[in-house]
This record gives C-alpha cells, structure tokens and sequence, in this order.
C-alpha cells in the first residue's frame, strides 16, 4: 500500500509530532546584529567566524524548541565535507543532526533538517 503525504498534511503532521507550530519557531539569520548575546556565545564573540560561516555556507536558522521552556540553536548546513553546524545557544560546541531531531521529537520519521527548513522557512 503506498500513502501519499501532501507537503501540508506533512507539516501538520510534524506540528503534531512536535507539539506546536515550527513556523513560528525557526528564524532565518544572515547577519550578526541579528543574534542575540547567547548567539554571539556560539562563536565566542567572533564576527570574522561568523562572517566566514555566513559567507561560505548559506544563512544560520535559529530554532526555538520546546515548550514551556524554549531553548535556541544555531543551525547550519556546511556541505558535504563539514555536514551540519547546530550548536545550542549560548554554547560553542556542535551537535549531531540525529540528536537535534531527537530533541525535536523529529527522530523516527526520517526527515532530514534540509526539508524541514525547505518546508518551514520563507525567504
């Protein structure tokens, strides 16, 4: 039996999964006024890194997850070579992309955070 998935079933389908909207929880950052203090942590307070990063491999998505309590993480893809760059806010250490969707609650579905962010962010 094959089951077809609408992009807005699919959405509604991982706000459920998640527990409320990712819509309003990823923000697209493309320049350094637009971290906050903790994302300024990230990269130890370097411009020229974050420059670098921004230049190099794309935007950063800022991803608000939880609930009750949000916590924000930095989210880059850095090619195939490098992979991805997530890292908490506040925090200059990187995660595992299997280990951010576990956080997300986003772990068995098998989506990659390449659709999520296709998915929930507009330029």
């Amino acid at each position: 039996m094959r089951i077809i998935i609408t992009e807005s079933k699919l959405k509604g389908f991982i706000d459920n999964m998640v527990g409320y909207d990712l819509s309003d929880r990823i923000e697209m950052i493309t320049s350094w006024v637009e971290l906050s203090n903790g994302g300024r942590k990230v990269f130890n307070g370097n411009r020229e890194t974050f420059r670098f990063y921004l230049n190099h491999y794309g935007p950063f998505f800022m991803f608000e997850v939880g609930d009750k309590f949000r916590d924000n993480y930095y989210v880059q893809h850095q090619g195939k070579e490098n992979g991805w760059f997530i890292s908490p806010e506040g925090y200059p250490e990187k995660m595992d992309e299997y280990d951010f969707l576990k956080k997300l609650g986003l772990d068995s579905l098998g989506i990659g955070l390449n659709k999520i962010i296709n998915d929930y962010v507009e330029e």
